[in-house]
């Protein structure tokens, strides 16, 4: 029920598929990025940001937070500015239509518009469906029959945060489908910077578990 207030109350905007931003609200309002910390007065990074539901969580729950948030498909990019400017109050939002990976560089974003949680740069969605059950690998493969693809920037994190100041962050959100290891690396020794991390990592790529743990082995996992 809060999902719908919410959409309508303070004037959401869902994209194309109103089922999909539900799913993206129960992992955002649902606990996974509730983990005990005290966000008032702090910074926040958020890569693959999506819809901006993540700064609309932030807007409900702390006050005077200054975010970057990261999403590099244009579409979506749009929707997530106007998006965590709803109810925001005190927050501070610096909206960036860019990729966060190991180079400056020029990539191709795949973008669903149906499914945007499954915009991608890292390839892979084959596999991704093969390793669904029925019946949601069939209605997932139909819906990804629409698709765009855009030619999007893509920067590191650690130039990012010399050139803004960003001396501490209190939390570093990544969701980025695929690009979890790029993004770390990216982060070069500027990863000191960072206290806490949440990142949603694919279990189906080979590897991406095991290089993402290398790049946090002074931090404490927990999965």
């Amino acid at each position: 029920f809060q999902a719908f207030f919410d959409r309508f109350y303070y004037q959401i905007q869902t994209g194309a598929n109103f089922i999909n931003y539900l799913y993206i609200y129960n992992e955002v309002f649902g606990g996974d990025y509730d983990i005990g910390l005290n966000l008032n007065n702090k910074t926040v990074i958020d890569v693959g940001s999506n819809i901006g539901l993540m700064g609309f969580w932030l807007n409900k729950n702390f006050d005077h937070v200054e975010v970057h948030c990261f999403e590099a498909a244009p579409p979506l990019a749009k929707i997530c500015k106007h998006n965590v400017n709803s109810n925001c109050k005190t927050n501070r939002f610096h909206c960036n239509e860019l990729a966060i990976g190991n180079e400056e560089q020029s990539l191709k974003i795949q973008y669903f518009p149906l499914m945007n949680g499954f915009s991608t740069m890292a390839g892979g969605f084959s596999t991704k469906i093969q390793n669904m059950s029925w019946p949601v690998g069939p209605l997932i493969k139909k819906l990804s029959g629409h698709r765009q693809e855009y030619l999007v920037s893509c920067v590191r994190l650690d130039k990012y945060l010399k050139e803004h100041h960003l001396e501490e962050i209190e939390l570093l959100k990544i969701d980025v489908e695929g690009f979890e290891d790029r993004v770390l690396e990216g982060l070069g020794d500027e990863i000191t910077r960072v206290k806490n991390m949440i990142i949603e990592v694919e279990h189906f790529r080979k590897g991406q578990k095991e290089r993402v743990y290398k790049s946090l082995q002074n931090y404490t996992v927990k999965e």
